[in-house]
């Protein structure tokens, strides 16, 4: 497994919540399983379309989630989960990773259920995380893979 270094200097307070008033972002973890499986059989790309892995179980969903909150816990990545304001209903997930063009600190990318795509959450998300990230983050330079 080859090693990655944290994408924030370790003096940074990770922000741990974003609220809107259509959603609320929070970390991703392995106690979300449940809600998150059902999201990516549900999840949609950027133009609307199913984008799902039809081979997923649960199973493998919480070994990918046990592996997002690793990282999230080294500061190598950091993976949100979308959540409807009563916490009850996963609307897809945010993802803030090192980038692979260097002339960028971080990338970040999301994804959403097929609901909040035809409520056009997508576009309240991209605006959101972007502020966020301008506010809350201390990169400078961001790719925004969500165009």
């Amino acid at each position: 497994m080859m090693y990655r270094s944290p994408i924030v200097p370790n003096t940074f307070i990770v922000p741990d919540i974003l609220v809107t008033k259509n959603f609320i972002l929070r970390p991703l973890t392995i106690d979300d399983v449940e809600n998150d499986f059902k999201a990516v059989s549900e999840g949609v790309d950027k133009n609307g379309k199913l984008n799902t892995n039809r081979n997923l179980t649960l199973k493998q969903n919480l070994i990918d989630l046990g592996y997002h909150q690793k990282e999230f816990q080294k500061r190598i990545s950091f993976t949100y989960t979308v959540v409807n304001p009563e916490k009850n209903e996963c609307y897809g997930c945010v993802y803030i990773y090192p980038c692979s063009e260097k002339v960028f600190e971080a990338e970040v990318a999301f994804w959403v259920t097929r609901k909040a795509y035809e409520i056009g959450m997508q576009y309240d998300l991209d605006s959101a995380v972007r502020k966020w990230i301008k506010v809350k983050w201390p990169f400078k330079k961001v790719f925004y893979n969500v165009n």
